[in-house]
Order: C-alpha cells, then sequence, then structure tokens
C-alpha cells in the first residue's frame, strides 16, 4: 500500500479587483517620488473637489527630515488656476489634513503647468424610446411567462434589445 501525500491546501484569494490591489502594489513606485501617502493620488478628486482635481495633480508630498507631519505638497497646475490654488491654500490644507486625520501638510508648492488628467470617461449614449406598439407587442409575448419576477426581467430584456435596435449605428 502506498500513502498518499496530503495535498497543500490552495490559499489564493481569487480574482480581487484592481481599485484593491493597487495602492499596495504602487506604494513602492510612489514612495520614491515622495508619496508615503498614496492616497493623496488616489483619492485627490474627492479631497479637493472634480473641477480642481481636473487642473491639478498632485507631484509630491515631502516631509521635513524624521518627521510625518507639516510636509509640502508639491502641486502642478494650469496657469490659469494656480492663482485660485493661493487663494484656496488654507482650504485645500485643511481638507487634505481632514481626510487623513491629522496635520499631514503645512504647505502647498504651486508649479505651473500641465496637469495630468485622468482619462476621460465616455458619455453614455441616449436611450432610444421604445414605441408603445412594441412596448405592447413585448408584454404580449411575455404574458404566459409564470413567474412575475422572470415575466419583469424578460421583459425589461426585451426593451433594451428594442432601444438598441433603433438608436442609429454610428460608422466606424
Amino acid at each position: 500500500m502506498t500513502s498518499k501525500s496530503p495535498k497543500t491546501k490552495w490559499r489564493g484569494r481569487g480574482p480581487r479587483a484592481l481599485a484593491a490591489v493597487l495602492p499596495k502594489a504602487a506604494e513602492p513606485a510612489l514612495r520614491k517620488r515622495g508619496f508615503s501617502a498614496v492616497e493623496v493620488i488616489t483619492h485627490w478628486p474627492e479631497i479637493v473637489g472634480v473641477e480642481l482635481a481636473a487642473e491639478t495633480s498632485p507631484e509630491k508630498l515631502s516631509f521635513p527630515r524624521d518627521a510625518r507631519s507639516n510636509g509640502t505638497l508639491h502641486l502642478t497646475a494650469t496657469g490659469s488656476v494656480a492663482l485660485e490654488l493661493q487663494h484656496l491654500e488654507p482650504i485645500i490644507i485643511e481638507r487634505i489634513n481632514t481626510y487623513f486625520g491629522y496635520g499631514a501638510v503645512a504647505r502647498i508648492a504651486l508649479k505651473q503647468g500641465a496637469a495630468r488628467k485622468a482619462p476621460a470617461t465616455k458619455p453614455k449614449p441616449e436611450k432610444a424610446s421604445v414605441s408603445p406598439d412594441r412596448i405592447a407587442e413585448i408584454n404580449h409575448h411575455t404574458d404566459q411567462v409564470g413567474p412575475e419576477p422572470l415575466r419583469d426581467a424578460l421583459r425589461k430584456l426585451g426593451t433594451a434589445v428594442a432601444s438598441a435596435q433603433v438608436r442609429p449605428q454610428k460608422d466606424k
């Protein structure tokens, strides 16, 4: 008789969202550029607002020697926003420190230039309206379906398919 060796259990976590893995994976590279707190980059639009985030980008967060507070945040901003940022500096510092929960940033150093912009998301196409006759036809075909949740799901699917057929196709 041969004894089987015990199989090692697989301890993988399975697929995970990239957003959950990226901060930890990018941390060493960002630390070299002065970002000990990756959250400044990843949550920049939440911290300063979408409008300012579109015109600015955090470049570096530097701290005094042997300290993790009273740092300087280096920002690149477009010329039209740089003056506005000088006036908003106390508010932005307050927002950043509130986000971190301690006095991480004491001042902001501005550099004029083109801010790195996040990739623009494509606007969703408008939903095409389905004619009432087509909706009545879809309802007629699904009337005989037993369970109501299934019937509703089929009606939504039929309406979505009909809507896609109505929408004009763009030439590629």
